[in-house]
């Protein structure tokens, strides 16, 4: 079926395939982690761990990666949030540089990949933890605007939840369990009108009926 193709072509499908097959398990894991940080760890308990120092908040969000197995990929959805339950950006972003990198999945990977020497994963770790120490420093004294936090958390803001009225789902058909129902929505603003259009229709549909019954 695929003898016509050129060789080139099989062989880069091949390492599609391959990378991808690799990095999946890894992004399922960082998805795994995020969801667990969102409904598992507190607020309090980070304002524990971290440090009030800027230079050792970096130094704790530069070593804690260690402790969690996930690609640059899978590291994003982390990195949200712990920044959401009140991480500081400089030792969030620390951790996004280093987490994929001095994880034991890729410091033992890269052991093998070089022969079974120490010399080249060591390096990995030493390169990331100097990259990681000076942006994240760099974010924590010369940054001085919150802007990219802001904005992540003005996101966050606008993803709440909204509790409307069971007897609005009642009336659209819907399963009543208790006085209100909880939706998870992107924007809160546009909530209020669809109920409301959704009453107004319902009331208008009773009057049609009354109406009908009444002739």
């Amino acid at each position: 079926m695929f003898s016509h193709l050129p060789d080139s072509f099989l062989q880069m499908n091949t390492i599609f395939i391959s990378i991808l097959i690799e990095a999946l398990p890894f992004v399922l894991i960082g998805v795994f982690i995020a969801g667990f940080i969102q409904m598992f760890i507190s607020e309090q308990f980070i304002a524990h761990v971290i440090p009030k120092n800027k230079f050792l908040a970096v130094i704790v969000g530069s070593l804690i990666g260690v402790f969690f197995p996930s690609c640059e990929c899978g590291i994003v959805p982390i990195v949200r949030n712990l920044l959401a339950k009140g991480v500081p950006l400089h030792a969030g972003i620390a951790f996004m540089l280093t987490a994929p990198i001095i994880n034991p999945v890729v410091l033992f990977s890269t052991y093998v990949a070089f022969g079974s020497t120490w010399e080249v994963p060591l390096l990995r770790v030493a390169g990331s933890l100097v990259v990681a120490l000076v942006v994240g420093n760099i974010i924590a004294y010369l940054y001085k605007g919150t802007g990219l936090k802001d904005r992540f958390l003005k996101y966050e803001a606008a993803s709440e939840k909204v509790a409307v009225p069971a007897a609005n789902i009642a009336l659209a058909g819907g399963p009543v369990e208790s006085a209100t129902t909880n939706f998870q929505v992107l924007t809160t603003e546009a909530v209020p009108a669809e109920v409301a259009h959704t009453n107004h229709a319902h009331h208008h549909h009773g009057e049609e009926h009354t109406h009908t019954k009444m002739t």
